[in-house]
């Protein structure tokens, strides 16, 4: 059982927090971008294999430029007997433009964790987990709806209904509270 929380917190503690944020934050901000488009093209080229996959479609390439990355699928139109190109743009800061602030609010969490490189460990996998379920539901939405506009694939109401839903509820996951719930979720498990 965990110890129950101080009750309250000293001035200088919560100055030390708030230091500690704003410096961890900035360094990190630096760093991420060195890596955004890395993890970018890393995280779009294994989503795109496997919905390549799922959808019965070929995986053609990839292409990247500044904070996008494009992937292109092709399926045969046997109406129109050639090939149907699908290209679907996809911003790295669209799914993760917040990972310098998770980060830095788990370095805040430092010194009121323990079994620190375990707790990192697991909150970076769940951030992973939370880009690439975002990730695979985008590209499949996007992709579903482009071959049923050309044609190629049969949109009933129901998958459109289903798509929708678990887009809209992995879009609202990802855009700003992943920071905070791997927050709570690390400082709930890792306490001291």
């Amino acid at each position: 059982m965990q110890p129950p929380l101080r009750r309250g917190f000293s001035k200088k503690l919560i100055l030390k927090i708030v230091i500690l944020f704003v410096c961890s934050y900035s360094v990190i901000w630096v760093l991420w971008t060195q890596v955004k488009d890395f993890y970018g093209y890393g995280m779009v080229s294994i989503v795109s294999t496997l919905v390549a996959e799922l959808k019965n479609v070929k995986f053609e390439r990839i292409k990247e430029d500044r904070d996008i990355v494009q992937p292109t699928f092709s399926r045969p139109d046997p109406v129109r007997r050639g090939v149907v190109l699908v290209h679907l743009p996809i911003s790295t800061l669209s799914y993760a433009y917040d990972v310098p602030g998770t980060f830095a609010i788990l370095a805040t969490l430092y010194p009121f964790i323990k079994r620190r490189k375990r707790a990192y460990l697991e909150a970076s996998l769940f951030l992973i987990s939370i880009h690439f379920v975002y990730l695979f539901l985008k590209e499949a939405h996007e992709l579903s709806a482009q071959l049923s506009r050309a044609g190629l694939e049969t949109f009933s109401a129901q998958k459109r209904f289903i798509y929708e839903l678990v887009w809209s509820l992995a879009s609202s996951l990802t855009l700003g509270f992943e920071s905070f719930l791997i927050g709570a979720y690390t400082f709930l498990r890792f306490r001291r």
